[in-house]
């Protein structure tokens, strides 16, 4: 069953629902030519964006209209605001089956930034193309990361070292070697 609320600071005008759908409120405007006008409430058409300009994962967004203004909202926010409590403040929007497309209210919830890309990589949603596995020579114990960062990060050196040895060419470096795709 569709539950409607009010959007958060436009409740006068639009509702949204657990669903994923935006929709106007039947209301009354100031015309500046026709005067007091009642204007029916109807479905929001969404419009398609992209989570970013590399990504090919279509998200949905809505145009919201206020005192004149127009403002451009991605939909799983307005659902998030409406239905999901967030008492730590968490600013992000986590799609939880990675589908950005899909707003349904139980498909979403708050997080911060670093566990939104975190979330996306562990599922394969994002992938960096750098992954590395270091073997430990001796052991033969294999650690794998999904970034040369982090690989890097792990044998205490700077962000880019292992970037940087891959880049000259080096398969090995201390007590390891190098894999990467």
């Amino acid at each position: 069953m569709e539950i409607w609320k009010d959007v958060v600071g436009y409740e006068d005008s639009y509702e949204v629902s657990n669903s994923g759908n935006v929709r106007s409120k039947t209301r009354y405007t100031n015309h500046r030519i026709y005067g007091k006008k009642k204007v029916e409430g109807k479905l929001l058409k969404k419009m398609k964006g992209f989570t970013s300009k590399k990504s090919p994962l279509l998200r949905f967004q809505v145009e919201l209209y206020k005192d004149g203004q127009r403002r451009r909202f991605s939909i799983s926010r307005l659902v998030a605001e409406a239905f999901i409590p967030n008492p730590e403040n968490k600013t992000d929007v986590n799609h939880i089956d990675g589908v950005p497309s899909n707003n349904k209210v139980g498909n979403l919830e708050w997080c911060t930034s670093s566990e939104n890309i975190n979330h996306a990589f562990d599922n394969r949603l994002i992938k960096s193309g750098k992954e590395i596995i270091l073997l430990n020579k001796k052991t033969k114990e294999m650690h794998y990361f999904r970034s040369q960062m982090k690989a890097s990060l792990f044998l205490g050196r700077y962000k880019k070292y292992l970037s940087d040895k891959i880049l000259r060419g080096d398969t090995e470096v201390g007590e390891y070697y190098i894999f990467h795709k």
